[in-house]
């Protein structure tokens, strides 16, 4: 029997779906930043114009997995700090990893989290209210990291905490590299399952069967 990996991408369709509200009417921030130096304004830009291009195709992207993927990739995937997202999920393998396992690995995280979000936007409704509560920024070494508190309100009512975690790069834009909804942590969420994993089949083995389960949701 071959090994598998298996992610609780249900389980983290709440993230991918809240990420996607951030740019609803009402959204508010009560940082003393200004606007250029906030990360909110860059969330709320980036998912505004992808909700925009989805919403307008929506019927034909439902049939057209590589259209949609495409298309998340395409204005999503700036906004996430991947790299660094593969090496918190790595967490000690990163120091073990080659460099060319750290690419792949990154790659497979990356498209991991394309679909999973791609898959997501069909839940949105435009019923849900989200607000943002507060912006703290700190500076360590040459990089400022962001932690971005709001909550949202999903149309049957209920409430959910959430927290942005975001980094700058010196001359770069904010980029988000992890997210926690209520008790979801999803750095924890997937470092738990694909540690578990390397340690039962190896690092080459759990990004090989990484790729095989990427490629049957980009195929289908």
């Amino acid at each position: 029997m071959k090994p598998r990996l298996k992610i609780g991408l249900k389980s983290l369709v709440r993230f991918f779906l809240c990420l996607g509200l951030a740019v609803l009417p009402g959204v508010s921030s009560t940082s003393a930043l200004s606007v250029v130096e906030q990360p909110v304004p860059a969330i709320q830009s980036t998912i505004d114009s992808l909700l925009a291009s989805f919403s307008t195709d929506r019927k034909q992207l439902e049939n057209n997995h590589k259209q949609l993927f495409d298309l998340v990739d395409r204005i999503a995937s700036p906004m996430f700090e991947f790299d660094y997202i593969a090496k918190l999920i790595l967490g000690a393998n990163w120091k073990t990893a080659t460099t060319q396992q750290r690419r792949e690995f990154a790659h497979e995280i990356k498209r991991l989290l394309i679909a999973t979000y791609a898959t997501a936007l069909f839940l949105y409704t435009g019923n849900e209210a989200v607000s943002f509560d507060e912006t703290s920024i700190k500076q360590k070494k040459s990089r400022n990291f962001a932690t971005v508190r709001g909550h949202f309100q999903t149309a049957d009512g209920s409430r959910f905490d959430m927290v942005y975690s975001l980094m700058q790069k010196p001359g770069e834009n904010w980029k988000i590299y992890n997210l926690t909804v209520a008790d979801l942590n999803v750095v924890l969420n997937y470092r738990n399952v694909v540690q578990s994993a390397i340690l039962k089949n190896g690092i080459e083995s759990t990004i090989a069967l990484m790729k095989t389960n990427n490629d049957k949701s980009y195929n289908r």
